[in-house]
């Protein structure tokens, strides 16, 4: 089922991403539906006591009983933060609203970035907006409510809100980006089967250029960089010959460059898709160690390869009975 592809407003990034360097920093962000755009509503900052700071969201944001993205931090830090996102809305809420915020986490997420967010939450009532249930969340995430008929129905309308060359940019993430021409040689240089590793930077603040791994290099736990993002682009020439798109980012990259890196990897990734070079699948790495065990564990011949997608993990067996079997009557 399509997702509405609603857009994170500028402005909301930006708040999000200085949270941090405010003084004092940003306990909590509010932000609403506008037509199909995620807008900035309200924030507050933090104090010493966190108890007070969500009961100031609730009495500020949630006093007109109007649904919102709630978006509070439990730790602040220089290095990095935890956010927990919550949708909040009300069971008074009209159809239409309950399915954009419910769709809307996901681009929330997808914007602002995954790695930012420890956690997710939909609620109905200020009275379950506890520190105990959002802490909670980043033990285990919450699941979309199954959606009623006219729910579902709303969905498919919903989906047709946004203009499609809009709607296109937001589910790409396509936030322009610049490619040097070493990027470029580098590209086509790969698409000939002349190169099959290419390692990618960010420079500035909005050009893409080549890293100082060599393209003869094989990725590795002992090649790949251990302490700042990179892109890399990788061909398993001497195994699957599968092609892996895989951005790395370690724990505790600072917010700025973790945020740069999230926005940039949809425009690498359809720069790449439109040069003609199929991936055999996208995956993100938090311990650039784990690298030799995701490739030997995902190196096997893919009869999907040149579909851009996340990697997927196995849904895990029922707690102490394992797959469930159909018995037969004798």
């Amino acid at each position: 089922m399509a997702r509405a592809n609603l857009i994170v407003d500028d402005e909301l990034r930006d708040v999000f991403v200085n949270a941090a360097e405010q003084s004092p920093p940003v306990r909590w962000i509010q932000a609403r539906l506008n037509d199909v755009r995620i807008c900035v509503e309200a924030s507050g900052p933090a104090s010493d006591n966190m108890e007070d700071d969500l009961e100031a969201m609730k009495s500020d944001a949630l006093a007109d009983g109007k649904p919102s993205f709630l978006l509070f931090c439990l730790e602040i830090g220089a290095e990095s933060q935890a956010w927990v996102l919550i949708a909040y809305v009300p069971d008074n809420s009209k159809v239409k609203a309950r399915m954009l915020y419910a769709s809307g986490v996901a681009d929330v997420k997808e914007a602002l970035g995954y790695s930012n967010f420890s956690g997710s939450a939909h609620v109905t009532s200020p009275d379950e907006l506890t520190l105990d249930s959002i802490r909670g969340t980043t033990k285990r995430e919450f699941s979309d409510q199954p959606l009623t008929e006219s729910e579902l129905l709303a969905k498919e309308e919903v989906a047709q809100m946004a203009p499609p060359s809009e709607a296109r940019a937001n589910a790409m993430g396509l936030v322009p980006f610049d490619f040097t021409d070493d990027v470029e040689a580098a590209l086509e240089g790969f698409r000939a089967g002349s190169v099959d590793l290419v390692e990618f930077v960010i420079e500035g603040d909005s050009t893409v250029a080549l890293g100082e791994t060599s393209p003869s290099t094989r990725l590795s736990s002992s090649t790949i960089a251990t302490s700042e993002p990179r892109f890399y682009l990788v061909r398993q020439v001497d195994t699957s010959n599968n092609v892996y798109y895989i951005f790395s980012c370690p724990e505790g990259t600072k917010i700025r460059v973790r945020m740069l890196y999230s926005t940039c990897k949809a425009t690498l990734a359809h720069h790449i898709d439109e040069l003609g070079i199929e991936l055999t699948k996208v995956f993100e790495l938090g311990d650039p160690s784990d690298i030799d065990d995701l490739l030997k564990m995902y190196d096997t011949p893919d009869e999907s390869a040149g579909k851009i997608k996340q990697a997927n993990y196995a849904k895990p067996s029922r707690p102490g009975r394992g797959k469930a079997r159909i018995m037969k009557k004798k």
